[in-house]
């Protein structure tokens, strides 16, 4: 049983657990529009926040060499950015939300070596503020973990 504040998930209503809830799932699904609305995607729009997510995600620095930097338009789905910038997008849309819980289901598995320790410092960092469920097969990432569920 998955408690949330102490109350079994299946007894939450969807849109509140959702509310709560930031997922970053392996194929990040991006929207056309700039990369900055991709970031802030169902939120208010503070352009600070949006750098200040991406370079928490490790995305800024793609993001500002593109010609039109943060208004660089994406196409649909994002199929014009590699499958890690599209992982890093999503992973500082997911930190601009804010949201108390954070789920990362494969999130860095299109990553080099440089931008996951980029995500993974920036993991270590809000451990303290967020409850973090990271799904991987990476054991780079057990480093973060306070516990560990292996499912066979």
């Amino acid at each position: 049983k998955i408690t949330v504040h102490g109350v079994a998930t299946c007894d939450w209503a969807p849109g509140a657990l959702r509310r709560i809830t930031a997922l970053v799932p392996q194929e990040p699904v991006l929207f056309p529009g700039t990369i900055a609305q991709n970031i802030a995607l169902g939120h208010s729009f503070d352009m600070e926040a949006v750098i200040r997510a991406a370079r928490e995600a490790g995305a800024h620095i793609f993001i500002s060499a593109m010609p039109d930097g943060y208004n660089t338009v994406v196409s649909e789905r994002g199929h014009s950015l590699s499958g890690g910038q599209r992982q890093r997008i999503a992973i500082a849309r997911a930190l601009y939300c804010d949201a108390p819980i954070l789920l990362l289901d494969e999130a860095t598995s299109a990553m080099d070596t440089a931008s996951e320790a980029v995500v993974h410092r920036t993991l270590q960092n809000i451990k303290g503020r967020k409850t973090i469920l990271l799904v991987t097969h990476r054991a780079s990432a057990l480093a973060l973990a306070d516990q560990i569920i292996t499912i066979e």
